[in-house]
């Protein structure tokens, strides 16, 4: 008895992001339904009388986990569902991203355990869908990922400072 492949991938690619997400110090949630979100990453702060509290800042994510993303020299190409595509390109408010988890072909390797080590293989990378038009494409769009935005924890620590940064109206 075992679970799809798919949803061993959702998995996986969930534990990624959220393993992530708590080394940058930043909490991650689920909403309840999925409707185009899978994650939401929140940046948290020491509050004055103790404890935590959240900024507001923060950013949701819509999760894919493949074994088919090409690698370029300067790009990872994803060939991504027309209808979960144009979920993000018509973001209306605040911030979504896409994390795309590249594994590898062979299952056994996507992850091993050690008494020292757990590794996952191979990692994620993100895609702010930011001034990009809805597809009419029938089935799929191609999106070319810079291999440069690897996800990682300075890359939630960055993301979420652009987001501060976006709503108080600062330009870079």
């Amino acid at each position: 008895m075992s679970l799809p492949l798919n949803h061993k991938m959702e998995h996986l690619n969930s534990a990624y992001v959220r393993a992530v997400a708590a080394k940058a110090g930043a909490n991650c949630t689920k909403p309840e339904y999925d409707y185009g979100v899978d994650l939401i990453i929140n940046e948290m702060q020491s509050s004055p009388g103790g404890g935590f509290t959240g900024t507001g800042s923060l950013f949701q994510c819509q999760l894919k986990a493949t074994t088919n993303l090409k690698v370029e020299d300067d790009y990872v190409v994803y060939d991504m569902e027309v209808g979960a595509y144009n979920k993000l390109v018509e973001w209306e408010v605040g911030w979504i991203i896409l994390i795309v988890f590249k594994l590898p072909k062979d299952e056994r390797e996507w992850l091993s355990v050690t008494e020292d080590v757990l590794c996952m293989k191979d990692c994620c990378y993100y895609w702010i869908p930011l001034r990009e038009e809805a597809s009419t494409n029938k089935s799929s769009k191609r999106i070319r990922i810079p291999r440069n935005q690897l996800f990682d924890p300075q890359a939630v620590t960055d993301l979420l400072e652009r987001v501060r940064r976006d709503y108080r109206g600062i330009t870079e």
